[in-house]
């Protein structure tokens, strides 16, 4: 008998598992999908230069372009004054940067920096990027011998707001 009255029991109830089962799986999702960002980034250049970062900073003088990359050339190399240069939009404006340090050897990383004055893109919005980046090989890396490379990527990062630089 009692096993009768509790299958009656779930019978008639199943609606009310299922609607607590269905809210549940709402709640989580909605959970999970406010908890990550809905933003990509992307950033790629070769195997043999990995970028491993790129940041977008705006402010009230313009705006700034951060990357990291991991030297995977398999020697050391080195890079001239004007190390990178950038296309921020689909135009042929380019505006030019240095790479930091100016000497890596193979599987050290460095940091090229361009600063895009007047370029003012919304805070949130993304930037799709071209960039070229010259580099020489080298043993004892001097400025005059190292504009012999060029290696391109391309990027798509969030643009971060108010990040002092100057």
């Amino acid at each position: 008998m009692k096993l009768q009255s509790s299958y009656e029991l779930f019978d008639t109830y199943t609606w009310v598992f299922i609607a607590l089962f269905i809210a549940g799986a709402v709640i989580l999702t909605f959970f999970l999908i406010t908890s990550h960002p809905s933003t990509y980034s992307y950033c790629y250049i070769n195997s043999q230069f990995q970028c491993s970062n790129a940041s977008v900073y705006v402010n009230s003088s313009g705006s700034i372009l951060i990357i990291t990359v991991k030297n995977e050339v398999g020697t050391k190399v080195g890079f001239p004054s004007n190390a990178i240069s950038v296309f921020p939009t689909y135009s042929n404006a380019s505006y030019n940067g240095s790479c930091n340090p100016k000497s890596v050897t193979e599987k050290s990383t460095f940091t090229c920096t361009v600063y895009i004055n007047n370029y003012f893109p919304s805070v949130g919005s993304q930037i799709n990027s071209r960039y070229n980046i010259f580099y020489g090989l080298c043993s004892n890396c001097s400025d005059n011998n190292l504009n012999s490379y060029q290696v391109s990527g391309t990027l798509t990062v969030d643009v971060l707001a108010h990040k002092n630089f100057s």
